[in-house]
């Protein structure tokens, strides 16, 4: 059994620049912490980056679902706490909590890893990878079932795979997708929301020289996507955003009533 810490808790503070205007942690900034969280505790594991670069096998983010109560905003510290729950078929699970200061937890998440051959660049089944691992019990509750494609949806784009889209394996990293997705939606959709829930499927790979369109289907507050690769109409990921009013938009009216009201906010009111 590996003797590496079976959880591995990751320190963040939110900077000025990874927030949205009303000064929340954006969502894509978020999920690079998580990506971040997992790499580190896959190195401690002994399964990580350092570790496969004799091209034995990677990882590759097939699946992920998360849920926010609350999001940190410029200035908070905040931790993220991973572990492996365990496999499914050809997944190795891994799921986060994100605490905020007080240790309060404010989001889960559970991704699905496929383990991939770096030889023959297919996927293996994962047990044998990770046997010497001790999984902690799952917290999450839902699941990382595959999602089904959009029936009917209205496109945005084409648009080119920029530079800095692509990681350092060669191809678009997982955050690019849901930033293409939310430049894709209408700013009015976004202003004073917060998506309260995230799913994604990641399907294909995208290069630099490749095109892509971001086919989008709005069903009350939840907006499902795909990102359809232009050369072959493949698509490489496939979700849903579930929006809700953001905590940081409350109380922003409610500082505008009460500035209507005539209440001054630097006083104790005599």
């Amino acid at each position: 059994m590996s003797r590496a810490p079976r959880e591995h808790n990751v320190p963040f503070v939110v900077r000025s620049y990874e927030v949205e205007p009303d000064g929340r942690l954006r969502l894509v900034v978020l999920l690079r912490m998580l990506q971040e969280a997992a790499w580190q505790h896959a190195d401690l594991l002994g399964k990580g980056f350092a570790q496969r670069t004799g091209g034995a096998y990677f990882w590759v983010l097939s699946r992920l679902r998360c849920r926010i109560s609350r999001y940190p905003r410029w200035g908070d510290r905040l931790t993220i706490r991973t572990f492996p729950v365990g496999t499914e078929k050809l997944l190795a699970i891994r799921e986060f909590s994100i605490h905020d200061e007080s240790g309060a937890v404010i989001g889960r998440a559970a991704s699905g890893w496929l383990v991939v051959d770096g030889g023959r660049g297919r996927p293996v089944r994962p047990e044998p990878v990770v046997a010497d691992i001790v999984a902690t019990p799952s917290e999450y509750d839902g699941d990382v079932d595959r999602l089904e494609a959009l029936a009917t949806s209205r496109s945005v784009g084409p648009f080119p795979v920029r530079y800095h889209d692509i990681d350092q394996y060669r191809h678009v990293n997982n955050a690019s997708y849901l930033e293409w997705v939310l430049d894709a939606l209408d700013p009015p959709q976004l202003m004073g929301r917060q998506a309260e829930e995230l799913a994604v499927d990641f399907l294909k790979e995208a290069l630099l020289g490749d095109g892509y369109r971001v086919s989008l289907a709005s069903d009350g507050a939840t907006e499902r996507f795909e990102v359809i690769r232009t050369s072959d109409d493949q698509a490489c990921a496939r979700g849903y955003l579930r929006l809700a009013a953001s905590s940081a938009a409350a109380d922003s009216v409610d500082a505008a009533g009460a500035d209507a009201a005539g209440v001054d906010h630097g006083s104790d009111g005599r």
